[in-house]
């Protein structure tokens, strides 16, 4: 005869993380609202996930996450509409495609644009990057 033992365990589910600080979340409250009259199109955490890259309009700007500001800015980033925005993995770099045809890229220190990219399609809806940063697609 053989005896089989059946044990029953509780498995209790992880505990939610704590609130963020009551700081932190007016900055986040903050950023929600960024598009006033002007929608946002484009949005993109950076990968130290302390800065949002956002599109809106014309405009291309760096939200700093803990104090909800404005660090960094370009007014007329291109020549119509910014439709999507990627951030290389190692967040040296910010890609941004737009109505214009045309994909930029960006310094992230800076917001200088290092280069103009055209490619054979007349519009580019999406940028992305490979998880390792050498191709962008």
């Amino acid at each position: 005869q053989s005896h089989t033992t059946s044990t029953s365990t509780s498995v209790m589910p992880p505990r939610p993380p704590p609130p963020p600080p009551a700081s932190s979340s007016r900055a986040r409250w903050k950023l929600a609202r960024v598009g006033g009259h002007v929608p946002v199109r484009a949005v993109q955490f950076t990968p130290d996930g302390r800065s949002l890259v956002v599109a809106r309009g014309l405009e291309l700007r760096i939200w700093d996450l803990n104090t909800g500001q404005v660090v960094r800015e370009v007014k007329r980033s291109h020549r119509s509409t910014v439709v999507a925005v990627a951030v290389s993995p190692d967040g040296r770099q910010i890609a941004t495609a737009s109505f214009d045809g045309v994909v930029r890229l960006w310094d992230m220190a800076t917001l200088d644009c290092t280069a103009v990219l055209k490619g054979p399609t007349l519009l580019t809806f999406s940028v992305v990057y490979t998880h390792d940063g050498s191709v962008l697609a």
